[in-house]
């Protein structure tokens, strides 16, 4: 994926999680001037959202790139960096490389060895 893209992808992430936020506002404040004026931002969040899927200019494949992007977990990227943050340098450089091979569609095959059931789970990724 290019800058061009990422930049897009994270401007979605970052619509979508405004809006959550103006939603929640909203909920545990209704009624109120400020939940007001943050319904009229998730107005303008939903119109930038349904431009995007509705412009006559992109392919079917980019429209459903953007759906998907727009209902997905918001924060499952902001988790990701919490949590590689938390790995020592040797591990993320481990998890960099997993990335990679994810993102240039080669099959990933993780093994989990646990050590206390001696039990081993193997999942495929693709």
């Amino acid at each position: 994926m290019g800058k061009s893209n990422s930049d897009i992808v994270q401007s979605l992430q970052h619509l979508n999680m405004a809006k959550q936020h103006f939603e929640s506002f909203i909920r545990d404040f209704p009624g109120t001037n400020g939940a007001r004026m943050f319904k009229r931002y998730v107005d303008k969040v939903d119109w930038i959202f349904n431009d995007l899927l509705t412009n006559p200019q992109f392919s079917r494949e980019v429209t459903n790139g953007i759906m998907e992007e727009v209902n997905s977990d918001a924060y499952a990227v902001v988790a990701l960096s919490e949590k590689m943050s938390l790995l020592p340098p040797d591990k993320r450089e481990a998890m960099e490389d997993i990335l990679d091979t994810l993102l240039s569609g080669a099959e990933l095959t993780i093994e989990n060895k646990n050590t206390n059931e001696n039990e081993t789970v193997q999942q495929n990724l693709a």
